[in-house]
């Protein structure tokens, strides 16, 4: 919980990279369009291909494995719900996704995901 609460306020103070209140890695020019080739992707948005390829390489998963990974990776959990969203029809699960601190280990509520 402790590891949460660190990225959820470093995540408040820089909402664009969640390292430190000012841009270190100059994350800022992932807005802007190039005028040749692709732009750069952002760091949520980094996270958020990884996430995607993460849950499509396997055939089932549990809500532990996104919160963890998630934490393990630096971000938040805002950040992989809409992933979670976004893979909707290509993964299978009932009720709601259950990805928080307390349903994966206080109430240890095990969410199995299937892909499909």
């Amino acid at each position: 919980m402790g590891v949460e609460k660190f990225l959820k306020i470093a995540w408040e103070t820089n909402e664009l990279n969640g390292e430190a209140n000012f841009d270190i890695d100059e994350d800022w020019k992932s807005a802007q369009m190039p005028l040749f080739g692709n732009r750069k992707l952002s760091k949520i948005e980094k996270f958020q291909l990884e996430l995607e390829k993460f849950i499509l390489s396997k055939n089932e998963f549990s809500n532990k494995e996104v919160y963890d990974f998630t934490l393990e990776n630096g971000h938040i959990i805002n950040h992989a719900l809409p992933v979670i969203k976004k893979l909707a029809n290509k993964i299978s699960y009932t009720g709601h996704h259950n990805i928080s601190y307390n349903k994966c280990y206080k109430m240890q509520e095990t969410k199995n995901f299937k892909v499909l």
